[in-house]
């Protein structure tokens, strides 16, 4: 199959691993970078979410869950954008700060809530999230 539309190509990949999900019942989880002119209009108050993505709208249809995570300044912020099963998962759209143990390898949240982006923001010493290493995660359960 040629594809002339990177949405088209998006749209078709996420319906085939979600039927290999369902298939074989295990979880996929995909990582996917968003592109660099999206990046370069982020500010620190902006949070990320999965229409940060090329072909957006196909990760917001069609995942299971969504999970955004960037850097901070020293944190690393995790927001769950989308828990399709939120009864199950837990509540969708909370924002977490979280900061990473060398040592132990490990995140531990230090901090939760929709204050953290305006905090940051008035923090003179938080520089603005790191354009190439913010990563947007989305995940299919096929289990079900």
């Amino acid at each position: 199959v040629v594809y002339t539309t990177s949405e088209k190509f998006t749209n078709d990949m996420i319906k085939s691993l979600k039927r290999l999900a369902r298939r074989y019942r295990i979880l996929v989880i995909i990582c996917a970078h968003p592109p660099v002119e999206v990046g370069r209009k982020k500010t620190v108050k902006d949070l990320w979410s999965h229409y940060d993505i090329e072909g957006g709208r196909h990760w917001a249809g069609k995942a299971d869950a969504t999970f955004m995570m960037w850097r901070l300044g020293p944190a690393t912020m995790l927001y769950n954008s989308k828990l399709k099963r939120w009864e199950e998962m837990g509540a969708a759209r909370e924002l977490y700060e979280m900061r990473h143990n060398k040592e132990t390898n490990t995140f531990t949240v230090t901090a939760k809530g929709d204050h953290l982006l305006e905090q940051a923001a008035s923090d003179a010493s938080v520089k603005p999230a790191v354009r190439s290493g913010s990563t947007i995660y989305g995940a299919q359960n096929g289990g079900r």
